[in-house]
């Protein structure tokens, strides 16, 4: 006896899209991925938005979002997830506010495969460069005639590049050194700093703020 065993082709995907935080006038990217979940190929897969609203239904346009890849993507199966890159550029005039759009995979066949809320959060830009970590250097068992150092991190939350130059007004007699003293900061970026002092061997003890 012989046996037949069909296996039904059952195409399935799902997408993840990123969120984005925005300044007016200003552009970011990131990626999404799809993902297929199925048991064949896909080929001819195609995303599309639709446009995003935000307070009292105003109008984020689509055509400001840009997929690197919108039709024609081949996602194999047993592949890793699907990279596309999404870039989105903010008019300098869009109000203020959070939009929301669906963005829609589908199939060749134009069946949905997944859809998906794109938010977008359109911001009045901003300068803003802030310390993480609070800065506190020694201890209960510290002694005096020593060199100590602290290292803590300051971040870029506005939306442009900046250059950050730091300086002390501790006494001469710390010898502050701060490393880097100096440096450029992307939107989002991070710079780990150390600051380095010498105790004096007259320094009081107890908390001082110096």
């Amino acid at each position: 006896a012989s046996v037949t065993l069909t296996v039904n082709s059952d195409p399935k995907a799902t997408a993840s899209v990123p969120s984005f935080t925005i300044g007016q006038g200003l552009g970011k990217t990131a990626t999404m991925t799809i993902t297929n979940t199925g048991n064949a190929d896909l080929t001819g897969v195609s995303i599309t938005l639709t446009d995003l609203t935000g307070p009292s239904s105003t109008v984020f346009s689509a055509g400001n979002v840009d997929f690197s890849e919108e039709s024609g993507i081949s996602v194999p199966f047993g592949a890793t997830p699907k990279s596309i890159t999404v870039t989105i550029n903010v008019p300098p005039t869009q109000a203020v506010g959070t939009y929301t759009g669906t963005a829609t995979v589908k199939n060749s066949d134009n069946s949905v495969l997944d859809t998906k809320t794109l938010t977008v959060e359109v911001r009045t830009p901003s300068h803003a460069v802030a310390f993480l970590d609070a800065i506190a250097l020694g201890g209960a068992n510290q002694k005096t005639n020593q060199t100590i150092s602290k290292t803590f991190r300051v971040k870029n939350n506005g939306d442009f590049a900046e250059t950050v130059t730091l300086s002390t007004n501790l006494a001469s007699k710390y010898g502050a050194v701060l490393t880097p003293s100096s440096f450029s900061l992307s939107s989002g970026a991070e710079q780990t700093v150390t600051l380095q002092i010498s105790i004096p061997r007259d320094q009081t003890t107890g908390d001082v703020s110096i």
